[in-house]
């Protein structure tokens, strides 16, 4: 297998892209239709903002900046991806097959790329099994009085369990503030560091898997 390590940053929808979406569905702007655009940046109308990846033991690379739209890093990653997505391929991420993932083909197939959401999703009609992607979230150990209490472990948890060290800077919640700030060296920070957390907890656990 050759894991393609993954995360993605999103934000919501853009202002002409919530007011089009609002008319189409007959309503109007107002502070119900503005905490759900706050929560769009989870939805198939968040806007892209970058891409961490990085192939096997290779660099990090960090696609989309200030001057990059979503279809802009869409294209940049399908670039990168085309001449490294072989046959034994497997997306390797945290949560990956609950938001990055299906978040990438739902912007694909908007954006014009079907064959890339095809690529990632291994097809929409995909069997679970089918799925080129390792979510190591979904394949961490966690006991069920644990799982029943909070939930799915967060990777910093996780990370300080296995003495990779936790981020420091900005964190996953911290980028709508950093976004708005324009503070997108931070922004780019965090994410390379993600993708190097994911690498390493997909090395401590491998023998496992």
């Amino acid at each position: 297998m050759t894991p393609i390590y993954l995360d993605i940053e999103t934000a919501p929808a853009t202002d002409n892209e919530w007011s089009a979406h609002l008319a189409l569905r007959g309503l109007r702007d107002g502070e119900d239709s503005e905490a759900l655009r706050a929560e769009s940046s989870l939805t198939g109308l968040a806007r892209l903002l970058t891409v961490g990846v990085a192939v096997d033991d290779g660099p990090v690379e960090v696609l989309g900046d200030a001057t990059t739209s979503t279809p802009d890093v869409l294209a940049a990653l399908v670039e990168y991806l085309r001449p490294r997505w072989l046959g034994s391929a497997r997306i390797v991420g945290w949560n990956v097959s609950g938001f990055d993932v299906p978040m990438l083909a739902q912007l694909a197939l908007r954006h014009g790329h079907p064959r890339f959401a095809r690529s990632i999703t291994g097809g929409l009609c995909a069997k679970p099994w089918e799925l080129p992607v390792v979510d190591l979230m979904r394949l961490w150990p966690s006991p069920s009085g644990e799982y029943r209490k909070r939930g799915h472990a967060t990777q910093q948890e996780v990370c300080r369990r296995l003495g990779i060290p936790v981020q420091s800077g900005a964190l996953g919640e911290d980028m709508a503030a950093r976004l708005a700030a324009g503070d997108w060296d931070s922004i780019r920070e965090h994410q390379r560091q993600d993708v190097e957390q994911v690498r390493e907890i997909h090395r401590i656990m491998r023998e496992a898997m």
